[in-house]
């Protein structure tokens, strides 16, 4: 379980208390970006709570944590929820999801920063080897096994960190680009330099034990080369998107990216399945999808999304009517704001079947 944030009270008002780790990797220039969005949804979130605080019962009166199943947990001071309408409760819970987001795109430049980091020091060592490689006695054989192995379990961790950022590869920006293309370009020039070492052990009197570990290494080698291969290739096809090469485009450059997957990340917007749907339902759905993203984006509560989008109901229900479920659930899954707006009306049902909204007669 991960610790992400809470807000405390604190004297006349609320603290925002943040992972410690997370704290730390903003005092350098790599989350600038990530700060100035995460400011204003910290300030959203404290002025919904500000009102119920003297009803907490605890100094802590909103956690957020990430549990060990990757699954995410909010958690209100014990008995406030009931002191809270259900809209702003979800109001919170939205904005705290959307805070979550930003923490775990730190830490995961964090993740692939301290990998870098363990190779640079592995480079540092290696570029301390001759143009004209030493060549070590059998008795070395532990020591640079240990050197193949740890290398390769490095490459491959940060292998899966930059897969993970492929649909979100603003999280990265050039300078991370640029070094993961020096370390592990340096990395590669190293291969044939072990396989050459291993190719002259193989011509000594080995032992069992020795031939073994000296066979597990061949096959490690090749792993790694693999690794390197497709981190150089990856890196490359992030450096398309990162919030560097992003903030350098103008709308229409970066629209035009996106619609035809230029940018990493963003071919599935260009690859949605909705062969089943007619023109006219698609042009619905996208006009729901994207009205509800910009009431979003403006900042706009729940009641104010109702009445905007008061005309976009019954287009709404003509969908939920005449498409196949596979087709309508194609539809949330590739419009997060299609989606959203389907919960949102899922919320207003409950609370006018509970009572917590009036429909005049």
């Amino acid at each position: 379980m991960i610790f992400l944030f809470r807000f405390d009270i604190k004297g006349n008002g609320l603290e925002f208390i943040l992972n410690d780790r997370i704290a730390l990797d903003f005092t350098n220039g790599l989350n600038r970006d990530l700060k100035v969005k995460m400011q204003p949804l910290i300030t959203n979130i404290g002025n919904l709570l500000m009102p119920f605080r003297s009803l907490s019962v605890s100094p802590t009166i909103i956690t957020y944590e990430l549990l060990d199943t990757k699954e995410e947990e909010v958690m209100l001071s014990k008995g406030l929820g009931i002191h809270i309408p259900l809209y702003i409760k979800n109001e919170i819970f939205r904005l705290s999801r959307q805070l979550a987001g930003i923490l775990e795109e730190v830490m995961l430049r964090h993740s692939i920063i301290e990998a870098e980091e363990v190779i640079e020091q592995d480079a540092q060592y290696e570029e301390e080897l001759p143009k004209n490689p030493i060549i070590h006695p059998i008795g070395m054989l532990p020591v640079i096994s240990n050197l193949i192995i740890e290398s390769y379990k490095g490459a491959k961790d940060n292998y899966e960190n930059l897969i993970a950022a492929y649909d979100r590869p603003h999280v990265l920006n050039d300078e991370i680009i640029n070094r993961v293309n020096k370390l592990y370009s340096s990395d590669k020039q190293f291969i044939p330099i072990f396989q050459n070492q291993i190719a002259i052990w193989e011509k000594d009197k080995l032992t069992y034990d020795q031939k073994k570990e000296i066979a597990k290494l061949k096959e490690v080698l090749v792993e790694w080369d693999k690794i390197l291969k497709g981190i150089l290739a990856l890196n490359q096809e992030l450096s398309k998107g990162t919030i560097d090469k992003i903030i350098a485009m103008d709308d229409f450059e970066l629209g035009l990216k996106v619609i035809s997957g230029e940018i990493p990340g963003s071919n599935y917007m260009n690859n949605r399945n909705f062969n089943n749907l007619t023109p006219e339902q698609i042009n619905i759905a996208r006009e729901i999808d994207k009205k509800f993203i910009e009431l979003e984006q403006r900042g706009c509560d729940y009641a104010v999304i109702f009445v905007e989008m008061s005309d976009l109901m019954p287009k709404f229900k003509y969908l939920m009517d005449e498409l196949k479920a596979n087709d309508f659930e194609q539809l949330n899954l590739q419009l997060i704001g299609f989606y959203e707006y389907g919960k949102y009306l899922e919320w207003i049902a409950t609370q006018i079947r509970s009572g917590e909204i009036i429909v005049p007669k």
